[in-house]
């Protein structure tokens, strides 16, 4: 009896980390991927491993970023500092809003 309310508790456990760490991993995983701007020529890619490649076409530079829990982006420009936007993503397209309020929409690149 003792084993089983043991295995119990701790099957409840694994089930909550693994929610809690689902939900974490998913502000993220929808962000991955290449990223078409709707109304322009820049393109975004989010790779897995921490880094954001930003292009014009003309010119591309690569920078690390994190997503905190309220789906803030947060990208690191070195000695300049670092910029933190809102995300919002569904169906498809991803919504950036700076801190001024003005948003750019991005579509995901195929």
């Amino acid at each position: 009896m003792v084993k089983m309310k043991t295995l119990r508790i701790l099957v409840m456990v694994a089930l909550v980390a693994l929610a809690t760490t689902s939900c974490a991993l998913k502000q993220t995983w929808d962000l991955m991927g290449k990223w078409q701007k709707v109304d322009g020529t820049e393109t975004m890619e989010f790779t897995g491993d921490g880094v954001m490649k930003w292009g014009d076409g003309a010119y591309t530079m690569a920078v690390p970023y994190t997503v905190n829990e309220s789906k803030r982006l947060q990208i690191s420009l070195g000695s300049l500092g670092a910029m933190t936007v809102e995300l919002a993503t569904e169906n498809n397209a991803l919504v950036v809003k700076d801190s001024t309020g003005k948003t750019a929409t991005f579509r995901r690149a195929l």
